[in-house]
């Protein structure tokens, strides 16, 4: 049984990184990144975001 990664647990995208490797795309982490760059936000501002604008999609 594969355990639900919670982004607010992680306070930078490369935490995060570290135990989702192998169960997100990279494009995604990099995706994050750039719109992190792009507005100076925090990782979990930026994935909170993305989640509303339903550009993320998690799938229990």
């Amino acid at each position: 049984m594969t355990t639900k990664l919670n982004y607010k647990n992680y306070e930078t995208l490369s935490d995060y990184w570290k135990d989702a490797q192998g169960k997100v795309p990279l494009a995604m982490m990099y995706g994050i990144q750039q719109f992190q760059k792009k507005n100076n936000l925090d990782f979990q501002t930026a994935y909170q975001i993305l989640l509303e604008k339903k550009v993320i999609i998690e799938i229990n």
